[in-house]
């Protein structure tokens, strides 16, 4: 990818001086706005990287533990909270 990157650079340089300029100075702030955003996207991603664990995991003690729900005649609150739990992602 990186000699493709170079060459492709190269032929454009050699084609249009001004237009390799704007493309170096799209590509800089590019780097700058994906280095400036990268520490709270990490954090975004981690939260709901999270979230979607616990959901993972109430869904399948739900499913395991359906019996008792239904012995003790809870389905509408289990059905609730898995409600609640898909909402908050």
């Amino acid at each position: 990818d990186t000699i493709m990157a170079v060459a492709g650079a190269i032929i454009l340089y050699v084609q249009n001086g001004k237009m390799f300029g704007i493309v170096v100075i799209i590509v800089v702030l590019y780097t700058i706005i994906v280095i400036g955003f990268r520490g709270s996207y990490e954090k975004w991603n981690r939260n709901q990287m999270e979230d979607n664990a616990q959901l993972t995991s109430y869904l399948v003690e739900s499913l395991n533990g359906m019996q008792t729900v239904k012995v003790f005649n809870a389905e509408r609150k289990a059905n609730g909270e898995t409600e609640n739990r898909f909402v908050k992602l």
